[in-house]
């Protein structure tokens, strides 16, 4: 009874230790949703011309051999609003820019490199964040780059308003989406309070992601440092690696350029907990119910002590 019980919790705990490590599938549609990312990591982003240092986030996830990322810029360096109802832009920005859709078009963009740890660029890519392809409006990776044919995916969260939130309308509760985001309480700065119908859902942080098929790479290899981003050549970084560059055209803060450096901040740990304990738990768990197990059964094997008469 004792072997059998020790044969189920080994078994138990092989089971929910594989699930514990079970990648986790993504879907790609510019947003983070909750519970996508098995981790994520704070990162300080760099502002051309300026010593201003903000915080970003980078998502990662390992689903089989498909790698996904994304990247998050904060509202308060550029963000999903444009035309008359810009939050935080014109006279309540640093830079004193505006904010216009034509901006977002055409124009903003995400340069990154994958680097072995001698310095060498694994693959590249350019993601477009939003163009017009025909007549819709999307994302686009930028051709002729080495990991060209490995991203399966890539979106924006402006290709999410547009196409998921907007249901590709370009107009909405009388806002023409091509000139003005959606309607505001408020413009001066966030929070703010969405009060067009139908755009309750508009996300206003700028988010890239994307999946990469076979990179070459896996996340553990990210955060152990096995494998480092890099960017194009000529924007910092070592061996003319250059660092992630993002082009904010324009932005809140100061010039076009914003960098990200190829080292991880601070943890963020998972979009959501995770669903089951952690490995090193469920150590803890069987040891404590074969324990109990064993304590069980031998009380059941010994005689009971006898009781004196009193």
């Amino acid at each position: 009874m004792l072997r059998n019980a020790i044969s189920l919790s080994a078994a138990m705990l092989l089971t929910m230790t594989m699930m514990c490590s079970e990648s986790r599938a993504v879907t790609i549609d510019g947003i983070v949703g909750a519970g996508e990312y098995a981790q994520g990591f704070a990162t300080d982003l760099s502002v051309e011309g300026t010593s201003t240092v903000l915080q970003g986030e980078l998502w990662l996830s390992q689903n089989g051999s498909n790698v996904s990322m994304a990247f998050v810029q904060p509202v308060t360096l550029v963000d999903n609003s444009y035309g008359t109802n810009s939050i935080g832009w014109g006279s309540n920005a640093p830079s004193g820019k505006n904010h216009n859709f034509s901006d977002l078009l055409n124009s903003d963009k995400l340069e990154l490199s994958v680097l072995d740890s001698g310095g060498s660029a694994l693959g590249s890519i350019e993601l477009d964040y939003l163009a017009k392809v025909g007549p819709n409006y999307q994302a686009v990776v930028v051709t002729g780059k080495d990991f060209n044919g490995k991203v399966t995916a890539f979106e924006s969260s402006l290709d999410y308003n547009l196409n998921v939130v907007a249901g590709g309308n370009t107009t909405v509760g009388g806002v023409n989406l091509l000139n003005h985001s959606p309607e505001v309480n408020q413009t001066t700065g966030y929070p703010a309070t969405v009060t067009t119908p139908g755009l309750s859902a508009w996300e206003y942080a700028v988010v890239y992601e994307f999946t990469l098929s076979n990179p070459g790479f896996t996340v553990d290899d990210l955060i152990s440092g096995n494998v480092t981003l890099g960017g194009p050549s000529g924007h910092g970084g070592s061996s003319g690696s250059g660092l992630p560059l993002f082009h904010d055209s324009p932005n809140k803060i100061g010039k076009n350029k914003v960098t990200e450096p190829p080292d991880f901040g601070s943890p963020l740990g998972p979009s959501s907990p995770p669903a089951v304990p952690e490995p090193s738990s469920l150590v803890l768990l069987l040891i404590g119910s074969v324990g109990l197990l064993t304590y069980r059964v031998r009380r059941r094997r010994s005689p009971p002590a006898s009781i004196s008469a009193t």
